[in-house]
């Protein structure tokens, strides 16, 4: 009897940014690890990015995505479709695809902090499917216990205000 021990695993963080455009809009970039640390394929992987949840109040538009190793969605924009991959993706056991997400903010009076959580998802082939939700930072299973669906940390982003005035005079 052969059995399997599917297996994945998301990891996000912020890897540029939040930079401000001094218009009140923001930039930054979310970097999303998803992993297959388990022993089979994985099919019809999924990775889900609810940005409308997130900046729930405030304005964001989606600048680009990009993805290594599988295939982005062209149609992603954060809010009606929030799935980053293509369809019908597929990722071998041991492998992972490195997923970024570049966005404007504009997040108005309310500053944060803003959490962010992603979902990966996918099936293994004897029909199991598996899910898990992200955990800051670069790695999935951040307590390295051999379980990523355990690690689970929203990735916070609050952004910063720096306002300035200046006067000057003189007698002339």
């Amino acid at each position: 009897t052969l059995s399997e021990a599917p297996e994945i695993g998301l990891a996000k963080a912020i890897t540029n940014g939040p930079i401000t455009t001094q218009d009140g809009t923001y930039t930054l970039t979310y970097t999303l690890i998803l992993s297959n640390s388990g022993d089979v394929r994985l099919d019809d992987v999924s990775l889900d990015e609810p940005l409308a949840t997130t900046f729930a109040g405030a304005a964001f538009v989606v600048d680009a995505v990009n993805v290594t190793t599988l295939t982005a969605n062209a149609g992603v924009d954060g809010d009606a479709d929030s799935e980053l991959l293509a369809a019908g993706q597929s990722l071998e056991a041991g492998d992972s695809a490195t997923a970024t997400v570049t966005l404007t903010v504009t997040p108005g009076s309310n500053l944060g902090p803003y959490n962010n959580t992603a979902t990966a998802s996918g099936e293994s082939p004897s029909g199991a499917t598996l899910s898990d939700q992200s955990t800051d930072g670069a790695v999935a299973d951040a307590n390295g216990n051999g379980n990523p669906a355990d690690d689970n940390a929203p990735t916070v982003v609050t952004f910063t205000e720096a306002p300035a005035i200046g006067v000057a005079k003189a007698v002339t």
